[in-house]
């Protein structure tokens, strides 16, 4: 069932084609990449998946900045959803993921 969403399939190159296309109908491209800014807490378990996330965006002609926040300060901007992309590791169990759709979407 996941591999029939968009994204998920076996064919990358597909979806990174079909994801390029909808950003150069939006006017971005090699010449004209978006910018964004991708906010994280100072933890490296965090981090490091944020560095693995600008590099994927590059590929759909999104350039993104590492913004490095203190932890306090990451926490009150996501609180306040004062940020373009947040990433977050938060794991959950398998068979309720409650606990975290209240943690972030609430």
């Amino acid at each position: 069932m996941v591999a029939s969403l968009t994204g998920y399939g076996p064919d990358t190159e597909k979806d990174i084609a079909e994801a390029q296309a909808i950003m150069q109908k939006l006017g971005y491209g090699d010449a004209k990449p978006l910018q964004i800014k991708i906010q994280r807490g100072t933890c490296p378990t965090y981090r490091d998946p944020a560095v693995i996330l600008i590099d994927q965006l590059k590929k759909i002609y999104i350039t993104g900045e590492l913004d490095i926040l203190d932890t306090p300060r990451w926490y009150a901007r996501l609180a306040k959803k004062d940020y373009t992309i947040g990433l977050s590791v938060t794991g959950v169990s398998v068979d309720d993921p409650d606990g975290n759709i209240v943690e972030t979407y609430s």
